[in-house]
């Protein structure tokens, strides 16, 4: 892996974004392309024996830099503009897998399943879950953020929004044949389906049909209601706020805390 970051490569407008980023966090911030990555990006905050920000990427989104970057700066800015002792992260609550009921769900479904499979598959989805609920109400504000501060940056966004939409269209799929608990679908289901709403509106665009009355979607219509009804702090602050609201909708809220960020 290459760390980069070059000016050169982003239009005037993104280069004052970082540069705020930088400034905000006080940290510098790093670009690195990662082809083991298991999703299209990843932001890491500074800690540790880390100091400094970085954005991840895979290669094959690498027509999608300058977006991923502008996301990433918005990101780093508003959380490390926070007072510090509002600066936290996600924890797992023990013992970080699925409650009983659902692993009992999952031994129906995978009868011939170890007990260690059950288990890992348990923890997998339960951290699956914990990340959607901690960090999509975050990404969908920031989509926002940026639509309304950016208009220059229009056409790089709606590139990239109208890519991912496909792609969410047919990981949401439907719950028959799903191998999760059906409660869990419906749950995951749920954020995705509010998620690909919200940047559908800043296409200007329909929810793709196949979509518009699935199963999950007067949860995910909740959802979104609890986005464009609570007047929060454009911060990492109001981001967290919102994540435990949906994860009170979802019944979901004892699956973790937040700790400070060392």
């Amino acid at each position: 892996m290459v760390r980069s970051i070059d000016p050169g490569e982003l239009p005037e407008y993104a280069v004052k974004v970082v540069k705020d980023a930088v400034r905000v966090s006080n940290l510098a911030f790093f670009v690195t392309a990662d082809e083991n990555l298991q999703s299209d990006s990843a932001v890491h905050l500074a800690s540790g024996d880390r100091n400094f920000n970085e954005l991840l990427y895979l290669p094959t989104y690498e027509r999608h830099k300058v977006h991923l970057v502008v996301n990433a700066a918005f990101k780093i800015r508003r959380f490390w503009q926070v007072p510090a002792q509002e600066r936290t992260i996600p924890e797992p609550v023990e013992p970080d897998r699925l409650p009983e009921r659902y692993e009992q769900e999952l031994r129906s479904k995978h009868e011939r399943a170890s007990d260690a499979g059950i288990e890992e598959v348990s923890r997998f989805l339960y951290y699956d879950l914990l990340r959607q609920v901690t960090s999509l109400p975050r990404d969908i504000r920031v989509e926002h953020d940026i639509a309304e501060q950016l208009p220059e940056h229009r056409d790089r966004q709606r590139a990239v929004l109208a890519e991912y939409i496909g792609e969410l269209a047919m990981q949401i799929g439907s719950p028959i044949g799903s191998s999760r608990p059906l409660a869990l679908y419906m749950k995951s289901a749920a954020m995705d389906l509010a998620l690909l709403h919200e940047w559908c509106e800043i296409l200007g665009e329909s929810v793709p049909a196949p979509l518009k009355n699935h199963e999950a979607s007067a949860v995910a219509d909740e959802l979104q209601s609890v986005l464009n009804t609570r007047n929060l702090s454009a911060d990492h602050l109001g981001d967290r706020l919102l994540s435990d609201a949906w994860a009170e909708r979802l019944e979901i809220r004892d699956w973790y805390s937040w700790k400070p960020l060392q």
